[in-house]
């Protein structure tokens, strides 16, 4: 930029005749700019952004001379250094007509300047394929001297969330707590989870979730907590989603009968082992007619479940 007032060095040439002779006089004159404005570099985005990875991204840079600017074009786009007593890492540049490339690292691959021909106006940089290796503070510094001006653009590439998963935890009947999970495997930090019901009613009232963990409580479980639940996960560039579906039962009653009398008997087969060939009877003898059950599994706990089940 500058300043409000500037001079201009102008020279004048006037001629003079003495004598027959002619006499050439040059005069130096200053003449005064007021306002005249340099190198100005302007961007038309944000100055701090958020993308996501497998993205592409076009960081605006235009620029326009200043009247005084006469010098050759320079352009260059550079990674700013966290340490300031560290150098700038060159990208990509412009300067007599030719573009380039100064970084031979992986994620200096896929940049272009957007624009065929820099030396228009426009040097806004083009980042194919972005990763997070691509997070970083980016400046672009346009020279034609006298003028020169820069400007910096800081870029964060995101892992968008993979798609949840939702499981339950805890049984579906009356009067019991249950919990709701979602959790996804990848994406950049923060995620945040919301749950929401998206049939049979609004969330229960007793329903209480965690935006971090992910995780959905209901507590003494009822009819009307039965529906559909989804799970959402999101960050600043993407979101995902799952579904569950909870249910709510009755517990079973199990009556039990004192004089329930069963004789087993057992063909070859031994504890624990399943046979299709052989199985374990048991006869029930309190019914008027005996009913003979069979079962292929037989282990300690099927034979207790056997004797105290009212299938007698």
């Amino acid at each position: 930029m500058l300043k409000k007032k500037e001079f201009l060095l102008i020279q004048r040439k006037q001629e003079t005749v003495v004598m027959g002779l002619i006499i050439l006089r040059t005069d130096f004159i200053f003449s005064g700019l007021e306002g005249a404005e340099a190198m100005k570099v302007t961007s038309m985005g944000l100055q701090a952004i958020q993308k996501a990875a497998g993205d592409s991204m076009i960081l605006n840079c235009s620029y326009t001379p200043g009247p005084l600017d006469t010098g050759e074009l320079d352009i260059e786009w550079s990674v700013v250094s966290p340490d300031s007593t560290q150098k700038d890492q060159m990208l990509l540049s412009y300067g007599s007509s030719t573009q380039y490339q100064h970084d031979d690292r992986p994620s200096s691959g896929g940049l272009s300047f957007a624009a065929g021909d820099p030396s228009k106006g426009d040097a806004s940089l083009l980042i194919d394929q972005l990763s997070p290796a691509h997070s970083a503070t980016y400046q672009c510094k346009v020279k034609k001297l006298p003028g020169v001006d820069m400007q910096k653009t800081s870029l964060v590439v995101m892992v968008k969330p993979s798609v949840p998963e939702c499981w339950l935890q805890g049984e579906q009947l009356f009067g019991e707590d249950v919990s709701l999970h979602c959790q996804s495997a990848k994406g950049s930090t923060p995620l945040k989870y919301t749950w929401r019901r998206e049939s049979m009613g609004p969330m229960p009232a007793a329903a209480t979730q965690n935006s971090v963990t992910g995780e959905l409580r209901l507590s003494n479980l009822s009819q009307s907590f039965a529906g559909t639940y989804l799970c959402e996960v999101n960050n600043a560039v993407g979101a995902q989603r799952c579904r569950i579906n909870l249910k709510a039962s009755k517990r079973k009653r199990v009556n039990l009968h004192t004089d329930c009398s069963c004789m087993a008997h057992h063909d070859d087969t031994h504890w624990g082992e399943k046979d299709p060939n052989f199985g374990f009877h048991f006869v029930c003898s309190h019914v008027t007619t005996p009913t003979r059950y069979f079962t292929h599994h037989i282990s300690a706990r099927v034979l207790s479940i056997i004797f105290c089940h009212p299938l007698c």
